[in-house]
């Protein structure tokens, strides 16, 4: 993903990327093992939908959901899966990193509720450590890549308006 801050806004708009191949290389043996078996529990577009929580940040509203379509013309709320592996390999460097969109995640599939929300704590606290953010503080036509495999970002609220140009690259 490339983003291009074209205008900034008068005051906010922190962006938090976060890196969860360095954060899975640090976990211990043990949860690894475990990370490697299970799959995460993912709520989707569509079933945001259903729940009536589109305002997830993710699309402007319903229609602009069921619009988007991905880069092979599809719509791209109907190609996600409820069920992802945990760990993955990304396919460029081909390293292992955890998939943890943490605010998606609810469970984890092949182990009980308990140890489920246990893990689900545990990874979350760990990938959100200081070591594995990146804090930018954008400036007029700063321009930031990030590999979004093993990656999440947010923004802090910002106020006044902002232009800020977001692309994806397709890299096959």
């Amino acid at each position: 993903v490339g983003m291009y801050m074209h205008k900034l806004a008068d005051k906010g708009g922190v962006t938090y990327f976060s890196d969860s191949q360095s954060a899975y290389n640090d976990l211990d043996d043990e949860t690894k093992a475990i990370c490697k078996k299970i799959k995460s529990k993912v709520v989707t577009y569509d079933a945001m939908n259903k729940l009536g929580a589109m305002h997830s940040n993710i699309f402007y509203d319903i229609k602009t959901m069921m619009e988007y379509r991905d880069i092979d013309g599809l719509p791209a709320y109907k190609k996600q899966l409820n069920r992802k592996d945990v760990v993955t390999i990304n396919p460029h460097n081909k390293k292992e990193g955890l998939y943890f969109p943490w605010t998606v995640i609810r469970g984890f599939t092949g182990m009980p509720k308990d140890d489920s929300k246990d893990l689900y704590y545990k990874l979350k606290e760990h990938t959100m450590q200081e070591k594995y953010i990146y804090r930018h503080e954008w400036q007029p036509y700063d321009i930031v890549l990030s590999d979004q495999h093993h990656s999440l970002h947010k923004r802090d609220s910002y106020e006044g308006n902002r232009e800020l140009w977001r692309s994806s690259i397709w890299v096959n």
